[in-house]
């Protein structure tokens, strides 16, 4: 058993060393780490990682909803989104050293009382803001362990600049000099890419260490990642339609803690033999689709109708629990290609957290005896964008939507499309003859950014000929007729 006692023989003097066990911890020694999320999605599959997160320090980097800095807006113009966790740091008294621990009583504050614990929330789920928290008093140096492999074990990025090291904020932090000279209490941790982690238990994910030293004492906590957050397809119900077509309905299923629900954007793609068709479907994780994808299935030899497998995919995406969709706009990084649409290497990437799920589906086959019975398809094409906000636009679109919906004649089908910005058009409901579920809809549409009324004409028009099915068609326009997108609404009409 190890003494704490020592002996002086020269004047035989009995002297007690302090316990080391028993001393307080100095002045600005870690206490802790801290991070605003425990259990994180898979990082990103962009270039995030050579680049780093967008600021105006480092403008070549990636812009990462929730962590780069939002710019003011200006005057008139809609206020801009929830501060972002880089704002909140900058804005605090002591960017070097700050804290989800206001009171120091050893557990999170509440959202109101601390704006880093609002701004963590937001955060997509594939990062997590890591803070050292300290004892109060002169900080002494403080220093963070690189995660390892760098390819493979994540990656720390700087939540503030350090000019005296060469290192601004957003960047990644690479080098033996990044670490040395990187002396700030938080960090930004992005977990492993799942294509740069190969685990034994099918690639259901792991544990990653994240710690931090001052003092010569080092303090570590332990992050998971991915193995919590799943989503799946399950198919709810098919049903025939009366021009031999089918249409068919298939749900995300997330669990186990996972973000997405109505703050996402699911992403679907649906690969048949007539067609490959891309839809985004903001809130609600059920997509109605139907096949084959034709105007008219007479068009088709009998051998081209899709019987037989077709492979779903989904991917939702969204900004975490706090802030809805629509106050952020589309996370996925590229628009919905023009027809026709085929799945690229860059199709589901998103700026947000990402949950996907495959899935092969057999489908039974349409027959031509059944010929289109229905007179009109009417399309209903909603603006969305900012300027609707003004002057009441978007209550009197709301209401004129309803009007037509609720007057809808025998024989006729109806879809609605919103457009919410530019490159942000939305099929809120695909052909049905059944108007309550499109009405149910208009109440949870909001304004949001630009206008591209010239890309979503198109759009519309293009959909009418893939999906409806009656001998009319026919497309109203509910807009304050704003372009500002760079399309010319007119020749969008004329084409």
């Amino acid at each position: 058993m190890r003494s704490n006692r020592l002996l002086v023989a020269a004047g035989a003097i009995l002297a007690t060393l302090p316990n080391a066990a028993s001393q307080p911890p100095a002045p600005g020694e870690i206490l802790r780490i801290d991070a605003t999320r425990w259990v994180m999605a898979n990082g990103r599959v962009d270039d995030i990682r050579s680049t780093g997160i967008l600021t105006p320090e480092n403008p070549g980097g990636r812009s990462i909803p929730g962590v780069t800095p939002v710019p003011p807006p200006p005057p008139g113009t809609p206020p801009p989104p929830p501060a972002s966790v880089l704002d909140v740091i900058a804005a605090s008294a002591d960017p070097m050293n700050v804290t989800l621990d206001l009171n120091k009583d050893g557990k999170f504050d509440d959202a109101a009382a601390n704006p880093l614990i609002a701004a963590g929330a937001l955060v997509p789920s594939g990062f997590t803001l890591a803070i050292a928290e300290r004892v109060p008093g002169a900080p002494l140096p403080l220093s963070w362990i690189a995660p390892v492999p760098r390819f493979g074990g994540g990656n720390f990025y700087a939540t503030v600049s350090i000019p005296a090291a060469g290192i601004v904020r957003g960047q990644e932090l690479v080098t033996k000099e990044h670490y040395e000279g990187y002396t700030a209490n938080s960090v930004i941790y992005e977990s492993p890419d799942i294509g740069l982690v190969i685990v034994d238990n099918n690639l259901d994910g792991g544990t990653k260490q994240l710690s931090a030293t001052a003092n010569r004492k080092t303090q570590s906590r332990l992050v998971g990642y991915s193995n919590p957050l799943q989503t799946e397809i399950v198919e709810a119900g098919q049903s025939p339609l009366p021009d031999g077509r089918t249409q068919y309905t298939v749900t995300a299923v997330s669990d186990n803690g996972a973000e997405a629900g109505p703050n996402a954007t699911y992403r679907w793609a649906v690969e048949a033999r007539s067609g490959t068709s891309i839809i985004d479907v903001v809130g609600a994780p059920t997509l109605v689709f139907t096949l084959p994808f034709n105007t008219k299935p007479e068009d088709l030899p009998l051998t081209d109708w899709d019987e037989g497998q077709v492979k779903l995919t989904v991917v939702s995406s969204g900004w975490g629990p706090v802030v809805p969709a629509a106050a952020m706009g589309n996370p996925f990084l590229t628009p919905l290609p023009p027809p026709p649409q085929s799945v690229g290497l860059r199709t589901f990437v998103s700026a947000a957290s990402t949950l996907s799920d495959t899935h092969v589906m057999y489908c039974k086959g349409g027959t031509r005896e059944n010929k289109p019975t229905l007179q009109r398809s009417l399309c209903v094409l909603i603006d969305a964008s900012g300027s609707m906000k003004d002057n009441n636009k978007m209550v009197q679109a709301k209401a004129s939507a309803a009007r037509v919906l609720q007057r809808l004649a025998a024989g006729t089908e109806v879809c609605l499309i919103v457009f919410y910005d530019c490159g942000r058009i939305v099929v809120e409901h695909a052909f049905t003859t059944d108007p309550a579920p499109l009405i149910a809809i208009l109440p949870r549409i909001q304004p949001s950014g630009g206008t591209p009324l010239a890309a979503a004409t198109a759009f519309a028009k293009d959909y009418m000929r893939k999906h409806a099915s009656g001998a009319t068609l026919d497309l109203v326009i509910l807009s304050d007729g704003e372009e500002s997108c760079g399309g010319d609404p007119l020749a969008a009409a004329r084409d």
